[in-house]
């Protein structure tokens, strides 16, 4: 499947990209994000930033781990932040506020399916309240 660009209320007037935060759970639609993280990553003047939302730090950095060194692997150097929490997608929000995102990439679709059609879907959530610029694969 191709990328989905959803614009958010801060895109950028000249269109030029510098902070770029990527959400990552583990799961196979998060790590087909990343090539298209690490592309956009490669380009100069831009920061790279994997963030993962876990009940531990020591959780985190295993869940974080495979994506800092799938983007290690192609030369880049993302900075690593963990959230510790359950909602993921407040959390997510609040750090692509904080540190001024430009772009939010994240995969379409998390974990549990089943769960999120009980409890609300990430991705749904981060799309209707979060004000950056998300760019999601499927």
């Amino acid at each position: 499947m191709r990328p989905v660009l959803v614009t958010g209320r801060r895109f950028p007037e000249s269109g030029a990209v510098h902070q770029i935060l990527v959400a990552f759970d583990g799961s196979y639609h998060a790590a087909r994000a990343l090539p298209l993280a690490a592309e956009l990553g490669a380009r100069p003047g831009v920061e790279l930033t994997v963030a993962t939302v876990a009940a531990s730090r020591e959780a985190g950095q295993e869940i974080l781990a495979p994506a800092e060194a799938f983007l290690c692997h192609h030369r880049l150097a993302p900075r690593a932040h963990i959230a510790v929490g359950t909602r993921a997608s407040d959390l997510i929000c609040e750090l692509a506020a904080s540190m001024h995102a430009d772009l939010l990439i994240m995969g379409a679709y998390g974990h549990a399916p089943v769960r999120e059609m009980i409890f609300g879907s990430t991705t749904e959530r981060v799309l209707s309240h979060c004000g950056t610029t998300v760019l999601l694969q499927s």
